[in-house]
Formats: structure tokens, sequence, C-alpha cells
């Protein structure tokens, strides 16, 4: 299943368990390209219902920036210095496009992945009420309500929007942890159908995993432990891959060697990120903000996997990998 690169680095809360089982048919002959055919529908689904959520995820959250970066986290304490753009406008032609991607996921997800509709539905629920307070703040400020109300009505949609964005912040995770969990479903069922051939799209899949993992492990920094456990697994399993490769060299596609590339700089950036968080002299942990760049990197290198990846998924639906 082609993986979205723009659900990483998110902060998860809690697990939410889906009735999905059967993402994926298993072929008899471990064929990837039977794999990548099978459910096509099914795959467009959890396509749509992400496209759904960085949809309003990267615009919500840059609108609910917009008002923080004017409106102090104390509140507004001269609300005639406060200047909010209109910037809700924009938010409106994404909610209409986010609830066409869901529309679409509700339809050919069918009922594998109908614990995804309400959370998609509340998570467009909750977008549509931080713009509508964004809206009225707005007009609020650039009317000159201020002036008729003492400044009442400052305190009044700070209070909303802080909670209008915690509800929002809320409804996002918890459709991020549903996503990642049909996602890990699927992509398990594609490695155990393909695990008896063991060709480049098995262990692409398997590198894909691992990476995942270990990204999941950077919430835990700047305790180490569980990030360099998963860094060791996925640095094996590339010694792997490597093998693999090395054993079939004159048979594999250009964009496989992309995609080892792509692990190898996966995992320079990784030992950097395990570099820049062991403790100092004194024993205490660095800052986040001592790190904060390497973290980074690490969160570009691996997209770049994803979409390496994303690459080979491309070549299976052309007809299985030569």
């Amino acid at each position: 299943m082609r993986t979205p690169t723009s659900l990483l680095g998110r902060g998860l809360a809690g697990l939410l368990l889906l009735a999905a089982a059967g993402c994926a048919r298993s072929p008899a002959d471990g064929d990837a390209g039977a794999v990548a055919a099978s459910d096509e529908r099914l795959r467009n689904a959890i396509g749509s219902y992400v496209e759904g959520y960085n949809l309003l995820g990267e615009s919500v959250n840059a609108l609910l920036a917009r008002y923080a970066a004017s409106v102090p986290a104390a509140g507004a304490a001269d609300p005639a210095k406060v200047r909010l753009e209109p910037a809700h406008v924009e938010l409106g032609a994404r909610l209409k496009s986010a609830r066409e991607e869901f529309e679409v996921g509700k339809r050919d997800g069918g009922e594998a992945l109908a614990g995804l509709a309400p959370l998609a539905d509340r998570l467009r629920a909750t977008a549509r009420k931080v713009m509508k307070t964004y809206a009225e703040a707005e007009h609020y400020y650039s009317s000159g309500g201020f002036k008729a109300d003492a400044g009442a009505g400052a305190a009044k949609y700070h209070e909303e929007m802080r909670a209008r964005g915690a509800d929002f912040r809320q409804a996002l995770s918890d459709l991020a942890v549903a996503l990642d969990g049909v996602e890990d479903r699927q992509a398990q069922a594609e490695i155990e159908a393909l695990a008896a051939a063991k060709g480049p799209a098995y262990w692409f899949r398997r590198a894909n995993q691992a990476a995942k993992r270990m990204l999941g492990a950077v919430r835990a920094l700047p305790d180490a432990r569980p990030f360099e456990a998963e860094r060791a697994a996925l640095q094996s399993l590339a010694g792997e891959l490597d093998a693999f490769a090395a054993s079939h060299a004159q048979a594999l596609p250009g964009a496989f060697t992309a995609y080892r590339e792509a692990l190898t700089r996966t995992l320079a950036s990784a030992g950097r990120l395990g570099a820049a968080v062991q403790p100092g002299d004194g024993g205490a942990p660095p800052a986040e903000a001592a790190w904060a760049q390497a973290k980074q990197a690490l969160f570009d290198d691996y997209n770049a996997l994803i979409q390496a990846g994303n690459a080979l998924y491309d070549l299976e639906e052309q007809g299985p990998p030569r």
C-alpha cells in the first residue's frame, strides 16, 4: 500500500482498534503484482481518508497558528492591537475538498473501513467550528467590535478558539491513530503474502514498516533506548536487504537501488540523532533545541524513503517486478 508521508511526526495518544481485517487478500503464489492489484478499491479508500486528513491537518493547524501569532496565550491585553487576517476564507475550500475525499473513502471502504467514517465526520465538524469561531473573531477585531463591549468579546473568542483548537487536535489525533492501524494491517498482510517469494516487494515493505517503528520511537526522546532498539533493528534488516540486492543485482529495477540509497541516508540521519540525544558530561539529557535539527533531518530522509517506496509501488501497478 502506498504510504503517505505527511502523517509523520504527529503526536499520537492511545490506540484505536478498527474492525478492518481482510484489507488484503493473499495470493497463493506470493506474486507482488497480485498483491498490488488486490483490493485496489480499498487501497484507494484509505488514500482518500489520508488526503482528507492531510487537507484539514495542514490548513486548520495553519489557521490556529495564525491566531496564536496574533493573540497571546493569556489573551488580548489590548484588543485594538490585534490584527487577524481573513485566512478562514481559504479554509472553506479545503473543508469542501476534505469532505469529498472522505465521501470517497466511505463509499469505497465499505464495512472494512466503517470505523473511519465517524472519526472523519468528527474531524470535519471540529474543523468547521474552528473556522466559524475564527471568522467571528476576525470580524470582531477588524470591525472594532471591542469598542462597544470594552473588550469582553476578546476574552470570549479567545476561550472559544482555545477550546475549538483542542477539540480539533484531539479529533485529528484519533483519526491519525486509526489510519495508522489500518495501514499497518494492510502492510502486514502484504508482507505475509510475499514472504514465500522474498523478492524486492517483500524487502522494501519490511523496511518501510521497520523505519516507521523507528520514527514512532522518536516520541520517547530524549530517552534514547526505544529509538536505539528500533534503529538497530532497521540496521539489521538493511543488512539483509543489501545481501538480497547483492545476489540479485541484475534482476532489480533501478527504483530498488534508489530505495536502498534512501534507506542508507535514513539510517545515517538516525545515527546522528542518536548521537545528539546522548547525555552530556553531567549526565543530564540535552534540551530538545540541541537535537531538533537532527530530528527534522531524520523526518526529511524518512519522507524521501517513503517516496522511494511509493515509486516501487508504482512499478508493481504496471506488473510484477522483474
